[in-house]
């Protein structure tokens, strides 16, 4: 058995290693097809937003009560991702792309039909279940393909056009909402999974995998635990997941900001929000020309203090200001998620570069961890306090604490002097 592995693994290896240098076309035809795989996960988050006060009147509830479906939706994708990495790296990632679009189509078109309140919840969570089923192979899908220096610039890049669609999204979904029926997002997003799943099954070419018959709990739960066991490997997967728990802190209480506390119109509510994205897709773009003079890890470096400098302006500012204006909240969260764009994308490339082999294991674990706690986090929010900002100022500068901190304990290494 150890034998059949090791030849699939010396023809995957040289599969790999032929493909290290790619085109022009090999480019863009994959961060096409992977940034409309990954674009998706954002556009079932921020495309709900402008509805949620209308799903509210609809199921008779409170806004917070349906601003939880958004962390319903990061558990079912986290653990979406933990599931299928094991089965990609066995598998291949193709079949099981395929998989996850289908879950995805089938649980947009039951939130159409949703009866009742649990039901939603429901069909969210399965939704957010099919969505990380499908992403957890992007990043691989590029490791797989090209090495360190060229799999972080196309990672920046998918990362960009991630960045981007919380610009439009919001947008849309307003756009969508006046139409007065707020399942129309909904059906939007079964459309978008169904011309995906066609797209993967004919686009995307399936390269040898480690397919050894069924999958065995014991092979895979040392997998998991030579990832754990990884120190930097975990500083940059600690660090990441308190990033995205500090963005998604803000999302999962935006409509209650704007919109409750602020009194902002519903209509002009997903134009404000996606204001906030705009430094993060600049940045991304100009990371990428950092990386001809300077590393994928020194890039995330300068994103994280940028992340943590706005979180403690933002905190000080909430904590000793009677009446915060909303401008100036809307100045510092510009810069507090604008600094993702130095560290989305690029974290990516590092962690994975730590583990060899396991690339698909290695990012369903950072997808379990991030988003689970981005979604526990987010549901927290609701219950620690009735106050709206402070709690979730709070939140956001003690991620950027944390992910400071795993990176600098953790992934942090001191540059290596030249050999003389």
């Amino acid at each position: 058995m150890y034998g059949k592995f090791r030849a699939a693994q010396s023809e995957y290896n040289k599969y790999k290693n032929m493909n290290h240098s790619p085109s022009k076309n090999q480019y863009s035809s994959l961060i096409y097809m992977l940034a409309t795989l990954v674009a998706m996960g954002a556009l079932a988050i921020d495309m709900y937003l402008p509805s949620i006060p209308e799903v509210a009147t609809h199921f008779a509830t409170s806004i917070p009560k349906i601003e939880l479906t958004i962390s319903m939706f990061l558990v079912g994708f986290a653990f979406g991702q933990f599931t299928g990495g094991p089965f990609s790296d066995h598998y291949g990632r193709k079949p099981m792309m395929m998989i996850g679009l289908s879950i995805f189509t089938v649980a947009s078109i039951g939130m159409v039909f949703s009866p009742s309140l649990p039901v939603l919840y429901g069909f969210r969570i399965l939704q957010g279940f099919g969505g990380g089923f499908t992403t957890v192979n992007c990043a691989p899908l590029v490791k797989d393909r090209f090495n360190h220096q060229e799999s972080a610039k196309i990672l920046s890049t998918i990362a960009g056009v991630r960045m981007a669609v919380p610009i439009i999204a919001p947008i849309i979904g307003g756009l969508l909402a006046k139409l007065g029926y707020w399942q129309t997002s909904f059906v939007v997003l079964f459309l978008y999974a169904l011309g995906a799943l066609l797209m993967v099954s004919k686009k995307i070419e399936q390269l040898p995998s480690n397919k050894q018959g069924g999958i065995r709990i014991k092979p895979m739960l040392q997998n998991y635990g030579h990832i754990f066991s990884n120190r930097q490997g975990m500083g940059f997967i600690l660090s990441g997941a308190f990033t995205l728990c500090g963005l998604y802190a803000f999302i999962s209480r935006a409509t209650s900001i704007y919109v409750s506390h602020f009194h902002i119109a519903e209509t002009i509510f997903p134009w404000l929000f996606a204001l906030n994205t705009i430094l993060m897709l600049g940045l991304s773009r100009y990371s990428k020309r950092l990386l001809r003079k300077r590393s994928p890890e020194s890039i995330v470096r300068i994103g994280y203090l940028m992340n943590f400098s706005a979180g403690a302006l933002l905190w000080l500012y909430v904590q000793f200001t009677p009446q915060p204006s909303l401008w100036v909240l809307m100045l510092l969260g510009f810069l507090f998620i604008g600094a993702l764009g130095f560290v989305f994308g690029h974290v990516n490339a590092c962690f994975l570069q730590c583990y060899p082999g396991r690339t698909a294991t290695a990012n369903a674990t950072y997808g379990l961890i991030r988003f689970s706690m981005a979604g526990t986090i987010g549901g927290l929010i609701h219950f620690i306090s009735s106050d709206i900002l402070l709690p979730t100022y709070q939140m956001m500068f003690l991620c950027a604490i944390l992910s400071n901190g795993f990176y600098y304990l953790l992934a942090f290494q001191q540059p290596q002097p030249a050999a003389s």
